[in-house]
């Protein structure tokens, strides 16, 4: 059996302009409200701080289109800032405060 059928239906990408995200990486992706969290979504950290949620990696490092990817991604103080600049978290540790309208 080919599995090259099952991987392009597997990735979903959830607006034009954001990271793609395999189907089995969502669940990586709620807050602990049940809150979708998106790239460029505004969120309060474990310490508190308002941050925005960053999804798009560098190059060398895994992100949500992974099949290795576990659910860790950057927190940085704006939108347009480098996600390697940023906090690492969990969606078990941010709120959302609002999602990115882009």
């Amino acid at each position: 059996m080919s599995t090259d059928a099952t991987t392009a239906a597997t990735v979903v990408r959830p607006s034009s302009r954001g990271p793609r995200v395999l189907v089995r990486n969502q669940k990586y992706l709620r807050d602990p409200a049940g809150r979708l969290i998106t790239d460029g979504t505004c969120v309060v950290d474990a310490d508190g701080e308002v941050g925005y949620v960053r999804l798009q990696l560098a190059p060398f490092f895994l992100g949500p289109e992974s099949w290795e990817w576990d659910g860790w991604f950057h927190v940085t103080r704006t939108r347009s800032e480098n996600p390697l600049r940023g906090k690492l978290a969990v969606s078990g540790s941010v709120r959302v405060l609002s999602q990115a309208r882009r």
